[in-house]
C-alpha cells in the first residue's frame, strides 16, 4: 500500500496518494514513512497545520530523521513561522551536515528573517555540497538581485538555466535583471523563454509588456498587457503599468482611464496617484494635480522623505512670527524653479530657513529677501514647521493664472560676472550657450538627453557657441575633440554661480530640460529648450511659451524620440535671427513668435 501510494504522489495523483495513506495509518498509526509522505503531500495541497501535526507525530516516534525535520521547516515556513522553521533547518543538518536541500531550504527563511549574508552563506553551502542544485543557484540569486548586485545575479539566473532548461521562475526573473540592467533586447529573448515553458504566466507577461515598453514598441506592449489582464482582470499593477505607457506615448485621456481603473480596484496605490497628478498638471488643472502630487512621498520619493517632529505646513496654518524651514527634494532645476516661492512665504510674515545642497547656495543667495541657508547634510538651526519646495504651490494655491512667474529672480555675483568676463573675451559673434543632455542616472535620461551628434546641423551656422555642460560624457567628449567651434567649460564651473555667471553671458541658450534651462529662466535670459515627446509636467501641453519662465520658448517633439525635427526647427528659427540680428539684438529677452 505504501509502494502504490508513492507511485501516485510521483504522478501528481495526491488526492489518491493522500486517501491511500489514510487507510494504511488507520491500520498502522506508527508507519513512520507514511506519516511523512502524507506530511509532505499536505504541504502541496496548502493544509499546512495539517503538515505539521503529521510530521511532529512522525518526530516524536523517532527523533531523528533528518528529511522530517526539513519537510517540517519547509511547512512552518510556509505557514510564516520563520523562527521554528529555522530551528527545523539548524536540527535537521546537525544530524545530517551534507544535507544540501535543507541548507537551500534554510536559506530562503533566513532571507525573510533579513538575515542576507546567512541567507547567501547557506546557499554557498549547499552549492558547495550539491553543484547541480538548481534550486540553490536560483535562490541565490534572487537574494543578490534584491542587493541590486545585478550582474551577480544573472550570473546565478543563467547558471539555474543551464542546470534546469524548464525551471520557468528564473528565465522570468534573469528578464527581470536585464531589463533592469537595460539590456532590453536580451531580456526580451529570456522572457519569451519563459512564456514557451508557461504562456499563461502572469509574471511574466506583465515583465513582457515592460520590456517592449523600454524598447518602444508599444502597440506590442499594450497586447501583452492585454493578455496579463485577460488572466487576471482586477490587477491594478498591469493597469497601472499600461498608463505609464499611455502617458509616455502622450496618450493622455487613456493614461488616465487606466490610472483611474488601477484606482478603483486600489484606491490608496500611491504611485498611481501621483502618476495621475501628473497628467493633472500637466494639462494645466493645477486644483487637483498639486494634491495628487503629494502622494510622491509614499511612491518614488519615499527615501527622500524628512520626518521632522515639527509639523509640515501646507498653508493651514498661519506663518506669522514662526520660522519655517523650506528643503530641497528634488534635482538641482526643481530647486531653482520653485525657490521663487521664497517671497510669498516670507510675505506671511515668517522667517526661512532654505537647505539645499550645496552647489546651489551661491546662486540661490541672490533670491530677493532675508533668509538664511543651510547646505544640505549641515545642522539645521531651530525652525517652527517645515515644507518641501516642490509642496509650496499647493501650500500657496497656485494655478495657471497666479504662478509667480516674475523674472529675473536670481542674480549673479558681480565677482563671478567679471571673471568669466574676462575667461570668455570679446565677443565677435552672437553667443549661444548649449546644454544636451542631464543626469546619465536620471530615470528619463534616454528620453530627455539629446545625442550630441544630432546637434551638427546647429553647430554649423555663424555662432560663438558654448558648452554649459560641467560633465562631459566620454563618448561626448570625443565628439568635441573634432568640433573646435565649441568652446568647452566643464573644469571651471565650480557651483551654480559659475554656471549662471557664464549662462549669463550668452545671448541665447539652448538646452534640453535639465538645471540649465531653470538657471537661464531665473536670470530672464533668452532659452530654447528642446523637450520629448513627453515632457515634465511643469512644461505642460501644446503651448510654445511657459507661464514659469516669460522668456523661453519651448521645442516640441512631435513623435516619440523626433529630435531631428526639433534641432530643424532651430536651426531655421535661429537662421530668420542671424542674417539681419545685430548682437545686441540677440541679447534683448523675449519670445520668439
Amino acid at each position: 500500500m505504501l509502494a502504490q501510494a508513492v507511485r501516485l504522489h510521483q504522478a501528481g495523483r495526491l488526492a489518491e496518494a493522500a486517501s491511500l495513506l489514510r487507510q494504511l495509518l488507520a491500520i498502522e498509526s506508527k508507519q513512520i514513512e507514511a506519516l511523512n509522505l502524507l506530511g509532505a503531500i499536505s504541504i502541496l495541497q496548502g493544509d499546512l497545520a495539517e503538515a505539521m501535526r503529521l510530521l511532529n507525530r512522525s518526530l516524536r516516534l523517532q527523533p531523528s530523521q533528518p528529511h522530517a525535520l526539513n519537510y517540517l521547516g519547509y511547512a512552518r515556513h510556509r505557514a510564516g513561522e520563520y523562527e521554528g522553521a529555522l530551528a527545523a533547518y539548524n536540527r535537521a543538518i546537525a544530524m545530517k551536515p551534507d544535507f544540501a536541500e535543507a541548507y537551500c531550504n534554510r536559506g530562503l527563511t533566513l532571507r525573510q528573517l533579513s538575515r542576507v549574508d546567512d541567507a547567501l552563506a547557506s546557499y554557498d553551502r549547499a552549492i558547495m555540497l550539491s553543484p547541480a542544485l538548481a534550486h540553490a543557484h536560483y535562490h541565490r540569486a534572487v537574494v543578490l538581485h534584491d542587493l541590486d548586485r545585478l550582474a551577480e545575479a544573472v550570473a546565478g539566473y543563467e547558471k539555474t538555466v543551464d542546470l534546469e532548461p524548464r525551471y520557468v521562475e528564473a528565465h522570468n526573473d534573469l528578464a527581470t535583471a536585464l531589463l533592469e540592467l537595460g539590456r532590453f533586447e536580451e531580456a526580451l529573448r529570456c522572457v519569451d523563454r519563459a512564456l514557451a515553458i508557461n504562456p499563461g504566466l502572469f509574471g511574466a507577461l506583465v515583465n513582457r509588456g515592460n520590456i517592449l515598453n523600454q524598447l518602444q514598441r508599444f502597440d506590442q506592449a499594450l497586447e501583452t498587457y492585454g493578455r496579463a489582464l485577460a488572466i487576471n482582470p482586477k490587477s491594478a499593477q498591469v493597469y497601472s503599468n499600461r498608463g505609464h505607457l499611455l502617458h509616455d506615448a502622450g496618450r493622455y485621456q487613456e493614461a488616465l482611464e487606466n490610472y483611474d481603473q488601477a484606482l478603483r480596484l486600489e484606491p490608496d496605490l500611491a504611485l498611481v496617484q501621483w502618476n495621475k497628478g501628473l497628467i493633472k498638471l500637466l494639462s494645466g488643472q493645477f486644483e487637483e494635480g498639486w494634491p495628487l502630487y503629494e502622494s510622491r512621498w509614499q511612491s518614488y520619493a519615499s527615501q527622500a522623505r524628512r520626518d521632522f517632529p515639527q509639523p509640515l505646513w501646507l498653508g493651514h496654518a498661519p506663518l506669522h512670527g514662526k520660522t519655517i524651514l523650506l528643503h530641497a527634494e528634488q534635482g538641482f532645476g526643481d530647486t531653482i524653479q520653485f525657490c521663487r516661492y521664497l517671497p510669498a512665504v516670507r510675505s506671511l510674515g515668517a522667517q526661512i530657513v532654505l537647505e539645499a545642497p550645496a552647489e546651489l547656495l551661491p546662486l540661490l543667495r541672490s533670491l530677493p529677501g532675508e533668509f538664511v541657508t543651510v547646505a544640505a547634510g549641515a545642522d539645521l538651526p531651530q525652525f517652527d514647521c517645515h515644507c518641501p519646495l516642490l509642496s509650496l504651490p499647493l501650500a500657496l494655491g497656485t494655478t495657471v493664472e497666479t504662478i509667480p512667474g516674475e523674472v529675473p529672480y536670481l542674480g549673479v555675483d558681480p565677482l563671478k560676472r567679471d571673471e568669466w568676463s574676462k575667461r570668455l573675451g570679446p565677443k565677435l559673434r552672437p553667443r549661444v550657450g548649449l546644454a544636451w543632455a542631464g543626469s546619465a542616472r536620471h530615470l528619463i535620461d534616454r528620453e530627455r538627453s539629446v545625442p550630441l551628434d544630432r546637434l551638427v546641423p546647429l553647430l554649423r551656422l555663424n555662432c560663438e557657441f558654448h558648452s554649459l555642460q560641467k560633465e562631459l560624457r566620454t563618448e561626448d567628449r570625443t565628439l568635441l575633440d573634432g568640433l573646435t567651434d565649441v568652446r568647452l567649460h566643464d573644469g571651471a564651473l565650480q557651483d551654480f554661480g559659475d554656471t549662471a555667471a557664464l549662462v549669463e553671458a550668452m545671448d541665447l541658450v539652448i538646452s534640453v530640460d535639465t538645471a540649465i534651462a531653470h538657471v537661464a529662466g531665473a536670470l530672464a535670459r533668452r532659452v530654447w529648450l528642446m523637450l520629448p515627446h513627453a515632457p515634465d509636467f511643469r512644461w505642460m501641453l501644446e503651448r510654445r511659451d511657459s507661464p514659469w519662465y516669460p522668456t523661453a520658448v519651448l521645442f516640441r517633439q512631435t513623435s516619440r524620440g523626433g529630435w531631428d525635427g526639433v534641432i530643424e526647427e532651430i536651426v531655421r528659427q535661429l537662421n530668420l535671427e542671424l542674417p539681419s540680428a545685430p548682437v545686441a539684438e540677440l541679447v534683448a529677452p523675449g519670445v520668439v513668435a
